[in-house]
């Protein structure tokens, strides 16, 4: 082609690519649809009320829960709006369509622009936690948000999920945004801990973005995982903790398990005996006793209990 040509992009071609419609397969009862909007997602999502409906990006959870076959799969892996990674002030966005592996290379890029590294602690921790998740062909596949929405929707089963991902977001304090027509504006943000299962969400609702803060000065985040292997398995008991610690003194504390009930648990008893108390050994014995007595009776049986019974967790 010489350089002085100009060339143009057929304008037939052109205008199918800016139509790009959805695919769909049907097969008998059953139907996978990629759709390309939020709003073609929830009015899907309305039009097959009362069928067993499930959104998916990398549909791993189909791996670990082999007998769950929805009719109705909604591929919202494509969706230009759910795939955004951003940061401003109160911390990282990301669309609910993001992977783990994308958004463990996202928090290496913030944690280098940033310049105060205080403020990306908890990222840190985070993108090091998220490294141990399943293994990298599951997490270039796999979305945050679904991995929220699988804890949520198999906490009332028999085999719960006990998610790091979960458990640390928590610690961090992590925010959690809904579309639905429900909702002012169409959109309400939950805590991660108030964030509802599907049943108890709108029949159109759709997540589409997650809220990591930063961390502020004098605070800290330590994360752990014991497990059976250092990938590809899920945790026995995970944990998470974010302090602030100034002057010797605890000025906040908020502590979160996996493994030990059926969703993350809040030691909430725990985190009020630290605040405002020196942090040294003393408070620490004081602190696993109240621990030891918040925990007792909220324990749920897995079914890995014989191999790790509840006094091991």
């Amino acid at each position: 082609v010489r350089a002085d040509r100009k060339v143009t992009f057929p304008q037939e071609l052109l205008e199918r690519v800016h139509a790009s419609p959805r695919l769909e397969f049907k097969r008998r009862n059953s139907c996978w649809i990629r759709p390309n909007t939020v709003d073609e997602v929830r009015t899907i999502k309305r039009d097959f009320a009362g069928r067993d409906l499930k959104l998916v990006v990398g549909n791993t959870s189909a791996g670990i829960y082999k007998s769950d076959k929805p009719d109705i799969l909604i591929d919202v892996s494509q969706i230009s709006d759910l795939l955004n990674m951003s940061v401003d002030k109160h911390g990282v966005r990301i669309g609910a369509s993001v992977t783990l592996e994308e958004l463990i290379a996202y928090l290496a890029v913030v944690d280098a622009q940033i310049v105060d590294p205080l403020s990306t602690t908890g990222l840190r921790a985070l993108r090091l936690h998220l490294k141990q998740v399943a293994n990298l062909e599951v997490r270039n596949i796999a979305s945050v948000a679904g991995n929220l929405v699988m804890v949520r929707d198999k906490a009332s089963s028999d085999d719960p999920f006990p998610s790091d991902i979960d458990t640390v977001l928590t610690a961090l304090g992590a925010k959690v945004t809904v579309a639905s027509n429900d909702y002012p504006n169409h959109l309400k943000t939950f805590g991660i801990e108030a964030l509802p299962p599907s049943h108890d969400l709108p029949i159109d609702a759709v997540i589409v973005e997650l809220l990591i803060p930063l961390t502020g000065a004098a605070e800290f985040v330590r994360t752990y995982k014991v497990a059976s292997r250092h990938q590809n398995a899920h945790a026995i008991v995970n944990a998470a903790f974010r302090f602030t610690i100034d002057s010797g003194l605890v000025r906040s504390a908020t502590i979160a398990f996996g493994g030990i009930g059926r969703r993350t648990l809040r030691a909430n008893d725990t985190e009020q005996c630290l605040v405002d108390n020196r942090w040294d050994d003393s408070t620490l014995q004081h602190a696993l006793s109240v621990l030891a007595a918040e925990v007792k009776g909220r324990t749920f049986l897995f079914p890995d209990s014989v191999s790790y019974p509840s006094e091991y967790r």
